[in-house]
């Protein structure tokens, strides 16, 4: 049998370019459990034997997160049951410091983390590295040179063969977003409560019509990376309701269109009568796309803050009890809230609360953009487990 092992990792473990299947098991057998902080368990022993036989076509991006991470993550990338990329989050192992106490990987991600090995020489560079990788050659990402350690804080995506080719190029900065991997480096430490739920997905299911695939609105792609890149915990809350409010107006847009040929007059009343109460459009928006469970989540949310008294909770549901909107709906009351959220960041007036007038508005925040990021990622086409 041909050995389909790229030279570097043979190399790592001793052997010649033409060593044969059984001097590659001898050496596996003999190669301790933690060595080169690839091999965790039976896993990765298992897996290079797998690429040795039938070799690996995935395409390997690394790129930085806009956290440290502190704990392994695993996510998978999938449109319907086809398989696109993925993605491993590799907490941060610091050379200049004790290291952290770090669980081992998930067995998909320690196998993943192999194929990348095999793969580094082939590493995709990002738009940074582009203007650099002339002068000098991804040799050892993988493998830090002389460290024996494996790549510090970074997320690789690991693309199935042909994902990298066929995935829409303005889509992949808005999928790198997604997954919280940004151009530049952080060296903060996160305790936001949505980074923490994050790493608990481990699928991503993208539907033909989510706007990462079918995206002929380049605007949607814009906001979408603005607001998974976020990291300001009110910033992200108001990019994150700016793809709901051109969502809204989108589905009006949609209702102009199919039904004005039909009735132009009230066609264009019913429209009116809508673009003058937000709160409807919205109220729309997530009954049309199923969303009511989110909103739910939202308002169930504002109750908790209130018991705890968080002051700023309890203001918006003041606020809410005394407009007469409420609708004695819970769904109704959680896009309400959402609702009121948004006008507290962007306002500054008397008409609505100020935001900055509260000193814990951003620990309500924490637990609020949670729901409204469900939600968001229902809307675009996106199905979480």
């Amino acid at each position: 049998m041909i050995i389909k092992l790229n030279s570097h990792i043979l190399e790592k473990l001793g052997l010649q370019t033409n060593c044969t299947e059984d001097e590659l098991k001898s050496k596996l057998d003999g190669v301790a459990i933690g060595s080169f902080n690839i091999f965790y368990s039976e896993a990765s022993k298992s897996e290079i034997l797998n690429i040795a036989s039938n070799g690996c076509e995935d395409k390997v991006e690394i790129l930085n997160p806009i956290y440290r991470i502190e704990k392994w993550g695993y996510h998978k990338i999938t449109n319907d049951a086809r398989e696109i990329a993925e993605v491993v989050h590799i907490p941060h192992y610091s050379f200049n410091e004790p290291p952290i106490e770090v669980s081992n990987p998930p067995t998909e991600a320690e196998k993943s983390i192999v194929r990348a090995w095999h793969l580094e020489k082939e590493i995709i560079p990002t738009e940074a590295e582009k203007l650099i990788v002339r002068a000098w050659h991804l040799e050892k990402e993988i493998i830090e040179a002389g460290q024996e350690q494996i790549i510090n804080n970074k997320i690789v995506f690991l693309w199935k063969k042909g994902g990298f080719e066929s995935f829409p190029e303005d889509s992949k900065k808005p999928l790198h977003a997604l997954l919280h991997a940004s151009g530049g480096e952080s060296s903060f430490v996160c305790d936001e409560n949505w980074w923490k739920e994050w790493h608990k997905i481990t699928n991503f299911n993208l539907s033909n019509e989510c706007c990462l695939l079918d995206n002929k609105d380049k605007t949607d792609l814009v906001l979408f990376k603005a607001a998974f890149g976020e990291t300001v915990i009110r910033w992200r809350f108001l990019s994150l309701y700016r793809i709901l409010e051109r969502g809204y107006l989108k589905s009006i847009l949609l209702n102009i269109n199919q039904e004005f040929m039909k009735s132009p007059k009230s066609t264009v009343d019913n429209a009116s009568q809508i673009l003058d109460d937000e709160y409807s459009q919205f109220v729309g928006l997530v009954k049309d796309r199923d969303m009511n469970s989110f909103f739910e989540d939202f308002a169930t949310c504002i109750e908790s803050l209130c018991k705890s008294m968080n002051k700023y909770a309890i203001m918006l549901k003041k606020e809410i009890s005394e407009n007469k909107l409420n609708k004695n709906s819970k769904v109704k009351n959680g896009v309400l809230l959402c609702y009121k959220v948004r006008c507290s960041i962007v306002h500054a007036g008397a008409s609505a609360l100020v935001i900055d007038e509260f000193s814990d508005s951003d620990d309500a925040l924490r637990s609020l953009v949670i729901p409204l990021e469900n939600a968001v990622i229902k809307y675009v086409g996106i199905t979480t487990f």
